[in-house]
C-alpha cells in the first residue's frame, strides 16, 4: 500500500508539475503577447502622428504653393500693365513731338539737324 500511496504522489506530483509548467507557458505568453501588442499599439501611436504631420505639412506646401502662384500671376498682370502704360506712353510722345515740331515750323524757329 505505502508503494501505490508514494507511486500516486509521484505520479501527482508529476502531473501537478505539467500543469503548472502549462499554467506558466499560457501566462508567460499572455504577458508577452500583452507587451506585443503595447509595441505594436505604441507604434501604430508613432507612425499616425507622423502621417498628421505629413499630411500638416503637405497642406502647408500646397497653401505656400497657391500664394506663389497668385503671386506670379499678379506680377505678370501688373508687368502687363507696365506695358501697355508705356506703350500708351510712347505714343503720347511721339504725338507731343510731332506737335512740337509742327508749331516750331509754324513760327519760323529752325529746326535742328538731324543725324
Amino acid at each position: 500500500m505505502e508503494q501505490i500511496n508514494a507511486n500516486v504522489i509521484y505520479a501527482l506530483l508529476v502531473l501537478l508539475g505539467a500543469v503548472m509548467s502549462l499554467i506558466t507557458f499560457y501566462l508567460g505568453r499572455r504577458r508577452d503577447a500583452t507587451e506585443m501588442g503595447i509595441k505594436d499599439g505604441m507604434l501604430t501611436q508613432s507612425l499616425q502622428t507622423l502621417q498628421l504631420s505629413l499630411n500638416e505639412m503637405k497642406s502647408s506646401i500646397e497653401r505656400i504653393n497657391n500664394k506663389m502662384d497668385m503671386t506670379d500671376e499678379r506680377r505678370e498682370r501688373e508687368y502687363r500693365d507696365i506695358l501697355v502704360a508705356y506703350a500708351k506712353l510712347e505714343e503720347s510722345y511721339k504725338s507731343l513731338h510731332k506737335r512740337v515740331d509742327s508749331l516750331e515750323y509754324r513760327s519760323g524757329v529752325p529746326q535742328p539737324i538731324s543725324r
